[in-house]
């Protein structure tokens, strides 16, 4: 695990385009943002021994202040990591690409290298 990272962003006011490409470019700096299919992405920062993943709808996200994933608060607080799984549209996460990367985690050991694992979702998230 790597050191908590400073992420102060305001990702607000921007396209889709741009705010993914900001998101990737974060991704880059502490995991990465990885597609999974057309309607969905995940975003992983690397920040500390506990790991909390997040299920949240881009849209509803990028119409919140600051327009970022609910977990960086977290992240910034507590020096969690955070993997951020993003829907485009109201899919309720269920896609065979996404059920394929969770698989993928599990078989390469990902989970295991966390002190604790904490799921949360809400609405078509939950």
């Amino acid at each position: 695990m790597s050191e908590t990272p400073n992420i102060e962003v305001d990702l607000a006011d921007l396209e889709p385009r741009d705010w993914y490409a900001r998101l990737d470019e974060l991704g880059e700096e502490h995991g990465y943002l990885e597609w999974l299919g057309d309607d969905h992405a995940a975003l992983f920062i690397d920040a500390g021994p506990k790991l909390m993943v997040t299920f949240e709808d881009a849209e509803t996200m990028r119409k919140m202040p600051g327009a970022s994933p609910r977990g960086f608060e977290l992240l910034a607080r507590n020096g969690w990591s955070l993997l951020c799984i993003l829907s485009e549209g109201d899919t309720w996460f269920r896609a065979p690409p996404l059920y394929g990367f969770f698989d993928r985690l599990s078989d390469d050991g990902f989970f295991e290298d966390f002190d604790d694992v904490l799921f949360f979702g809400s609405h078509a998230g939950g």
